[in-house]
């Protein structure tokens, strides 16, 4: 479970750049959410922004950190709730 862990923390520790260009799409709609509270595009569904919008808000985190490790946190997430099956 650790090692599970720690390899999706690989990718993140070891590149400064976010890894595929989707994630600069999902950088701008976190931006959008922060400075408007809805998304410029219509229909996409606004709650993963959401659950990663509050604490980006409540802690003053930077967007760009965010969504850099957003990947490797529900990851980890993933890996230990089956872990806990």
């Amino acid at each position: 479970m650790l090692l599970g862990v720690l390899i999706r923390l690989i990718g993140p520790l070891h590149d400064v750049a976010l890894g595929q260009s989707d994630a600069y799409s999902h950088l701008q709609f976190l931006k959008d959410w922060l400075a408007e509270g809805q998304l410029r595009h219509p229909y996409y569904p606004p709650g993963y922004y959401w659950i990663i919008g509050w604490p980006t808000r409540w802690f003053g985190w930077d967007p760009y950190w965010v969504i850099r490790f957003a990947g490797a946190v529900f990851g980890a997430g993933l890996i230990l709730s089956s872990y806990s099956l």
